[in-house]
């Protein structure tokens, strides 16, 4: 199922409740599209105002005059049943409804009307309660959220806010988003239905989502059991308890399922499931540009022995075995010009530097013994970040096994968008050990 072609190439967008006043939503969807760049005809709708932002403003959509593709509607909910009879009239194809006060605060009855009203006149919602949307490559930020780094990930979310900081995530990694829907409430575009559309985007290498219910199980695991045949899918699911559960009721109006039975119907579908936002991008890029992991046996080289041995627990609770490298030892330190201690994990001392991991990984051997290699690196004040990353980022494309990365500490941030460029890189020793085994499913499948 393609992007609809109001969405893949929007020619207009209204901004219907646009304010020149500062902090109203209003105010910022038409300034984020603005400054975003968009291409296409913008148009303000506000009856108190000419012009907003230097944008021509009109008393309703009606008043427009040509077919216009989305309409971004941020005014009080009882006035929008009758901004969408505005926006069917003007030939709206997609209503996107920032507005609250929907089924979310028990007024489901608003929220059906809405739904009825688009769905009489072959108009699509976004919402209500929505963040808004955006499509990158068109230079289109319909949103409260930040701005995205263009990129090959689409973020799904049910909450706008996290959808913000998934997207503001990719771009610490290097990455950023290619189709970003805030979908709120899911009156009428649900998740299953958003998931099928970037499934079979060419510019989309990878699905982000956050779900907090949906409506139709089935359909959205028949969803992701499609999109997972294309490009990973990588789903972060909220409710775990009973409290997260009423949370849910709260902001979104939706019923979450029982954990343990989304999480069973989800991994058999095909998605990889993390419980928080760090994996969620971190695992979603890995598997973008993962090279396959054939087996358990995995490397950990560092430059640090407790940090080693934090990430090599957290790896073998993933599954992962970590075979004894004494038979290589000599082999790795001629090859690093540097000796290690320790079996595996590896340790070649605070003194390292970043070069000696990446040339140990020339040492013959290494690939007929294992399957994968991690390197654990902590910044030191010998070395800046550009120089570690220069220095660790040839054991990544060089390397004829995967190489994961893990990089902590101050200086961390840099290197790890660094080396993300070429290859699976995180930040904690429990994104990586998921990362990891999200990676050896992939190859499995």
């Amino acid at each position: 199922m393609p992007l609809p072609p109001w969405l893949e190439n929007p020619a207009s967008i209204a901004v219907v409740g646009a304010s020149p006043k500062e902090g109203k939503v209003g105010h910022e969807v038409l300034r984020n599209i603005l400054s975003y760049g968009f291409r296409g005809r913008v148009y303000a709708v506000n009856p108190k105002y000419r012009e907003v932002m230097g944008v021509k403003s009109y008393p309703t959509l009606r008043d427009i005059g040509e077919p216009v593709d989305i309409c971004a509607i941020a005014v009080p909910a009882r006035f929008v049943p009758d901004v969408v009879r505005d926006g069917c009239a003007a030939g709206c194809k997609l209503l996107v409804i920032f507005s609250s006060g929907f089924k979310e605060e028990g007024r489901a009855g608003l929220e059906e009307e809405v739904v009825e009203v688009a769905r009489s006149c072959g108009a699509r919602v976004v919402g209500p309660n929505s963040a808004g949307v955006g499509v990158t490559w068109a230079s289109l930020h319909a949103s409260i959220e930040y701005p995205p780094e263009p990129g090959p990930v689409a973020v799904i979310t049910q909450s706008g806010a996290v959808g913000g900081v998934i997207m503001d995530k990719l771009r610490r990694v290097a990455s950023g988003t290619s189709v970003f829907l805030s979908l709120g409430n899911s009156a009428d575009i649900t998740p299953e239905e958003a998931i099928s559309w970037v499934a079979d985007d060419w510019r989309t290498e990878a699905i982000a989502a956050y779900i907090e219910w949906v409506r139709d199980g089935r359909a959205f695991m028949e969803a992701v059991r499609e999109a997972s045949k294309e490009k990973p899918v990588v789903v972060l699911y909220a409710p775990a308890g009973e409290a997260s559960a009423r949370a849910v009721r709260s902001h979104t109006g939706g019923l979450a399922s029982a954990p343990e039975v989304f999480a069973a119907a989800a991994k058999q579908a095909g998605a990889y499931l993390v419980p928080d936002l760090a994996s969620l991008t971190e695992v979603a890029e890995a598997l973008r540009k993962a090279r396959p992991v054939r087996g358990k046996r995995v490397l950990v080289l560092t430059n640090s022995g407790g940090l080693g041995i934090i990430t090599a627990a957290h790896l073998e609770r993933a599954g992962a075995e970590l075979p004894a490298a004494n038979a290589l030892r000599e082999k790795i330190a001629k090859a690093a010009g540097k000796a290690p201690t320790g079996n595996n994990p590896l340790d070649f001392g605070g003194d390292a530097r970043a070069e000696h991991l990446a040339r140990a990984l020339e040492a013959e051997g290494i690939e007929g013994r294992y399957d994968a290699v991690v390197l654990v690196y902590v910044p030191t004040t010998a070395e800046g970040p550009e120089r570690i990353c220069s220095g660790l980022r040839p054991a990544t494309t060089k390397s004829k096994l995967p190489v994961l990365t893990y990089v902590d500490g101050r200086g961390s941030e840099e290197v790890l968008k660094c080396l993300s460029v070429t290859a699976p890189a995180f930040s904690s020793p429990e994104t990586l050990a998921r990362g990891w085994e999200a990676m050896l499913l992939m190859s499995r499948r």
